[in-house]
């Protein structure tokens, strides 16, 4: 479908000129867009961009919302990563593009899902220890709503490992998004997990 327009993100310099290179070689230049940076800049990045650049890509009014996104990110802490990948890797990638900061495999997972999902008006703080009395409703920390990025019944795409899948399919469906599966590659390994934005919007119950 030429009238589809792609976006990549990644934190990587480097990975730029191999965007160049992939679009201008498949004919698609004209309809991607790269943004250098992590996560948690894009809204700011697509504010930035549209709404006349995205305006094919409106819905429900939203212009900054999407279809699909398919994401693939660093899940093995430094110390794992080191024993279980090929060495070529460790010595030729960057840090960031196969290990996260600190022990949380999920991290870079969680946090797409919620920029992906969005928050309500009005969201209570789960720290709070009397967060279930309502008692106390008017003391909860209130945070800042924010716009889904993921049009209803958009999908998202999480490459994982095989050992990670079943944590990556808790995650999505703690956030909110239904029809969570997971599919196997060539070898019959779960290395994919696909989960569905529901077509109500946001979540009641999501928490950030």
């Amino acid at each position: 479908d030429k009238s589809t327009h792609g976006w990549g993100l990644d934190a990587s310099v480097s990975v730029f000129k191999t965007f160049q290179r992939n679009v201008i070689k498949h004919g698609v230049a004209n309809r991607s867009q790269f943004i250098h940076g992590t996560f948690d800049g894009v809204e700011t990045a697509l504010q930035n961009f549209g709404p006349g650049r995205l305006s094919k890509m409106k819905v429900n009014g939203n212009s900054n919302t999407f279809a699909v996104c398919v994401f693939n990110p660093p899940y093995y802490t430094r110390e794992v990563g080191k024993k279980k990948l090929d060495h070529r890797v460790i010595t030729k990638e960057p840090d960031i593009a196969w290990c996260v900061v600190g022990d949380d495999r999920l991290v870079h997972y969680r946090e797409v899902a919620r920029g992906l999902f969005g928050s309500p008006k009005a969201v209570n703080s789960p720290n709070s220890s009397e967060a279930k009395t309502p008692k106390s409703a008017s003391k909860r920390r209130k945070l800042t709503p924010t716009p889904p990025l993921l049009e209803d019944g958009g999908k998202v795409i999480f490459e994982c490992a095989p050992w990670l899948a079943d944590d990556v399919m808790d995650l999505l469906t703690d956030t909110g998004f239904i029809n969570v599966t997971k599919h196997d590659d060539f070898r019959k390994m779960a290395r994919c997990v696909v989960g569905t934005m529901p077509s109500t919007g946001v979540s009641k119950n999501y928490l950030a």
